[in-house]
């Protein structure tokens, strides 16, 4: 007869546990892209003024305060709601780009902010040309090119393959580190196999 399993678990006690991880954090990274994009862009009076047509310093003004506010979001949001998620084996940290602390993770944070702004205004404008955005808060024929609910999605996207590109990039280095030390245990192994019984004392009284 198998015995159940009785140990407590903190983090899973209510309803909302049972939702998979990957599932919450890509509606969290969703919302938090949305909102970035519609309190430091489109609601930002310090781009959108009234009567002045939107030129080169508009669009540099954007740029900064999006790249300004992901970094933000990303490190007081994403990051703590992420870390609150752990159950304590920090698997969870996987979904995140970034998992360092203090100023230094704001600096990085701040960087992916304008990294990723390059390619995503890009996507952006191009869905605008091609009238498949899903610009919500404009008439029909008037849509934005940079609105939060397509923003969001695009978002969602490129940030799921950067942090798919350094996961594997973990995986290979973790890969090659096993492999060296696999290596060398190995010789180790057949140099040890090699002594006689009074070189493999000696060794063993040098290690000592």
């Amino acid at each position: 007869m198998k015995k159940k399993n009785n140990e407590f678990n903190p983090y899973k006690t209510d309803k909302l546990a049972l939702i998979p991880d990957w599932i919450k954090i890509i509606f969290l990274k969703y919302w938090v892209a949305a909102a970035a994009l519609f309190f430091f862009g489109i609601g930002n009076p310090m781009i959108q003024t009234e009567g002045v047509n939107f030129g080169d310093t508009q669009a540099f003004n954007l740029f900064l305060f999006l790249g300004l506010g992901f970094a933000l979001f990303n490190e007081y949001i994403v990051k703590n709601f992420i870390k609150l998620m752990d159950d304590g084996s920090h698997k969870i940290y996987r979904f995140n780009l970034i998992n360092k602390t203090g100023v230094l993770s704001f600096i990085l944070n701040l960087v992916y902010g304008f990294a990723i702004m390059f390619p995503m205004i890009s996507i952006l404008v191009f869905l605008a040309k091609h009238n498949l955005t899903l610009d919500l808060l404009n008439p029909v024929g008037q849509k934005a090119a940079i609105e939060p609910f397509t923003g969001g999605f695009v978002y969602l996207i490129l940030d799921c393959i950067v942090v798919s590109v350094k996961n594997l990039i973990d995986i290979l280095i973790r890969n090659r580190k096993y492999k060296v030390q696999e290596a060398k245990d190995l010789d180790l192994e057949k140099e040890l196999m090699s002594l006689t019984d009074e070189q493999y004392l000696e060794k063993c009284k040098e290690n000592i």
